[in-house]
């Protein structure tokens, strides 16, 4: 008996037509096939092994990861799978010697020889890791950092000043100064050499004599007869 491995391509599917189970020592193994099937047709047979899945390991992979690999398969899926087989080896010994064909006896194994004899002519097949995988974590993808925009700094111009105001002084206006009394008019001589001078000064610095009552009743009595004579 002899451990070979088949390369196997499955066509025409989904779906495929067979079945997997997980053995923790033994891996991945063919359960069961639909007769009829991509399956069937390509030559997968119940038992086999399932060493590779569209070229990933399936080894040490999970019956998980392994329906995820299948069913992201479009129109053909490739496996590799790996089985004990049974070889005929036909022996045909010509003998021309009569004396020899005689002494030719029949040889019998005994079950311990033939085990040890199947032991040799079949090779050993890829043993599963005795320690389980990790369990696979998602895998996070960071989201794409947005473009960054460099902003220039913009000068701004400070807004204009407000217009001065004009500034307005009050001026007060100049006093009055109230008219001056008959005494208190200047006198403005011709010359001008002369300065002007008013009448009230003038009557301090000149104490005129007062008129007499005689000359004042007599002055009154002469302006009344010349009215009276003009009158005439």
């Amino acid at each position: 008996m002899t451990y070979v491995e088949r390369n196997l391509h499955l066509r025409n599917g989904p779906p495929w037509g067979f079945r997997l189970t997980e053995d923790f020592m033994e891996g991945l193994i063919v359960s069961k096939i639909r007769r009829k099937s991509p399956a069937e047709v390509a030559g997968m047979a119940e038992g086999d092994h399932v060493l590779a899945i569209n070229g990933f390991d399936a080894l040490d992979m999970s019956h998980a990861r392994a329906v995820q690999i299948i069913d992201s398969a479009a129109f053909t899926l490739e496996i590799v799978v790996g089985r004990y087989e049974r070889q005929k080896r036909l022996e045909t010994i010509y003998l021309d010697n009569q004396s020899l064909r005689s002494r030719q006896t029949p040889q019998e194994l005994t079950t311990t020889e033939l085990q040890l004899f199947w032991e040799k002519e079949m090779p050993l097949r890829p043993q599963r890791s005795k320690v389980p995988p990790p369990e696979r974590k998602p895998i996070v993808v960071p989201a794409p950092k947005p473009p960054t925009v460099k902003t220039l700094p913009v000068n701004i111009p400070p807004p204009p000043a407000p217009p001065t105001q004009p500034t307005v002084f009050y001026v007060a206006p100049p006093q009055r100064r109230p008219s001056p009394t008959a005494k208190e008019k200047l006198i403005v001589p011709q010359d001008p050499e002369v300065t002007s001078v008013s009448v009230k000064r003038l009557m301090q610095e000149f104490d005129v004599p007062p008129i007499a009552p005689e000359l004042r009743s007599k002055f009154w009595l002469n302006i009344m007869l010349i009215i009276s004579a003009n009158c005439e």
